[in-house]
């Protein structure tokens, strides 16, 4: 049984080890974070797509019941 961590398996296939671009992406995502947080807003695009998702459902529900009342 062979037992290695996730970075001896890298260099075992030889894939290269993106730890560095990883943690810049993270940085950056961060600062972009920081620098545009607001908790109003944020909860204002929430409900705006649960609003529309929701009237989305109801009309493919309200149009798959009447489609069954034509067979009746």
């Amino acid at each position: 049984m062979l037992r290695c961590g996730m970075l001896e398996m890298r260099r075992l296939f030889g894939l290269p080890d993106l730890t560095p671009l990883h943690d810049e992406m993270i940085d950056r995502m961060k600062e972009q974070l920081s620098e545009n947080m607001d908790p109003a807003k944020l909860v204002e695009n929430y409900m705006q797509g649960s609003f529309s998702s929701m009237e989305a459902f109801q009309r493919i529900m309200s149009n798959f019941i009447k489609s069954g009342n034509k067979d009746d």
